[in-house]
C-alpha cells in the first residue's frame, strides 16, 4: 500500500513539540480518486482508533469511502506509530504522521474544529495542553508564566509527501 507523509510547517514562538493531545485527535482531509481524479466535494475526518471493515475484504482501515463517480473502493489509515511532534528546529516542514492509502490522494489538510493540540515552553518546559485551531484559523496565543514571555503558534499549515 502506498505510504503518504502529512508534512507540518508553522512559526512557532518560544514554543516546540506541536503535537496532537491523543491518539483519538480527529484529522481533516481533502481527498481525491486515484482511479478517475475526481476530488471528493467535502472534508473528511478520521483518526487513528476508527475502525471500518473494508467492503469485499477481510481488512480493515481507518477510513473507507466509495468515489462518487467511478465507484471506486478506496480506504486509508494512520500509522499509530508514526506520530511525532512538530519542532521547527530547522524551519522545514516535517512528517508529523503516515497514512497508508488505497485508491486516494491526499490533497489538502487543515486543523479540525474542537480538536485539542499540546505545545510546550523552549525556556520553561511548561505544557500548554490547551492549543485549538478554531473555524479556519491558523493561529494560537498564550503567555508562558515561567520564562514570562509570550508563546504562540502561526500559519500552520500541511502538505503531503510520498513516504519511503
Amino acid at each position: 500500500m502506498p505510504k503518504l507523509h502529512l508534512l507540518l510547517k508553522a512559526e512557532l514562538e518560544n514554543v516546540t513539540n506541536l503535537r496532537p493531545s491523543s491518539l483519538d485527535h480527529q484529522w481533516n482531509f481533502q481527498v481525491k480518486c486515484t482511479s478517475c481524479h475526481e476530488q471528493h466535494d467535502s472534508w473528511i475526518s478520521f483518526n487513528a482508533t476508527d475502525e471500518s471493515e473494508i467492503p469485499n475484504s477481510r481488512g480493515s482501515a481507518n477510513f473507507t469511502l466509495k468515489c462518487k463517480s467511478c465507484k471506486a473502493q478506496t480506504n486509508a489509515s494512520i500509522l499509530s506509530d508514526s506520530f511525532k511532534p512538530y519542532t521547527a528546529e530547522n524551519g522545514a516542514a516535517q512528517p508529523v504522521l503516515t497514512i497508508e492509502t488505497r485508491g486516494l490522494d491526499f490533497v489538502g489538510w487543515r486543523p479540525a474544529n474542537g480538536q485539542i493540540w499540546i505545545v510546550e515552553g523552549v525556556e520553561s518546559g511548561v505544557v500548554f495542553d490547551d492549543v485549538e485551531f478554531e473555524d479556519g484559523e491558523l493561529d494560537w496565543a498564550g503567555y508562558d508564566e515561567k520564562a514570562q514571555c509570550s508563546v504562540g503558534v502561526n500559519g500552520i499549515h500541511g502538505e503531503f509527501a510520498k513516504a519511503k
